[in-house]
């Protein structure tokens, strides 16, 4: 097989790099979108659909934020509206999280 030369694209890796560009858009916009949410929404009871958002993390991630044990942070969970149950598993979301610190360290 010959060795290919520099400079010149080839279609099918082009047509790649094109696909790659798109999906890296797409990625940038959406994590754009997720950052935009005011941590204000954290006071609503809007929770996401999908236990995969962004904004959503494990009680063990959650319970390591806030320098607890999980089993604490699964009390907060239930106490404070920090986490909900999803199929998959309890999730801590990220901004309640830091409006609960925020309120905390207000103290």
């Amino acid at each position: 097989m010959a060795e290919p030369q520099k400079g010149i694209p080839y279609p099918i890796m082009e047509a790649l790099l094109a696909e790659l560009d798109a999906v890296s858009t797409k990625i940038r916009a959406y994590a754009i979108h997720c950052a935009a949410v005011p941590l204000e929404a954290a006071d609503n009871d809007a929770w996401p659909a999908n236990a995969g958002h962004p904004d959503l993390i494990t009680v063990a991630e959650g319970a390591t934020i806030l320098g607890c044990s999980t089993d604490t942070a699964y009390r907060y969970s239930d106490k404070h509206g920090l986490g909900k149950e999803y199929p998959v598993g309890w999730r801590m979301s990220h901004k309640r999280i830091a409006a609960f610190r925020r309120q905390k360290s207000a103290k």
